[in-house]
């Protein structure tokens, strides 16, 4: 798999199969839990670097929350699921920025989502 030189960095709860690559590294990531966010952004760049680029398609969500319907949804679940998703979508994205202008790195944020989003 060539990336063209660059050191990519996956963050995820769960992998469910290693890439084999010199230049891709999987790490450990809770998005969800907004307390946390800040050490594991520490942690995760002392150990590989503050990042030029960074991709957001996070999609954290309760374990109910795939078992829902329209028609069979929870108030409560629909909350607490919009409130995961969102805030920390918008809480990791602030994060990456403050720290790459931190270290003066003109790069890129892209924000991705997906349909349920």
């Amino acid at each position: 798999m060539n990336i063209y030189g660059a050191k990519v960095v996956v963050l995820d709860l769960n992998f469910d199969k290693e890439i084999k690559n010199e230049n891709i590294f999987f790490e450990k990531f809770n998005v969800s839990n907004l307390n946390l966010i800040d050490s594991q952004i520490k942690k995760i760049t002392s150990k590989h670097g503050c990042p030029n680029i960074m991709i957001n398609a996070s999609y954290p969500r309760s374990k109910d929350w795939s078992k829902s319907s329209f028609d069979k949804i929870t108030t409560k679940s629909l909350k607490e699921n919009v409130d995961m998703h969102m805030n920390s979508y918008a809480w990791l994205t602030i994060k990456f920025a403050n720290l790459m202008k931190k270290n003066k790195i003109k790069g890129s944020i892209i924000l991705l989502n997906s349909i349920y989003g």
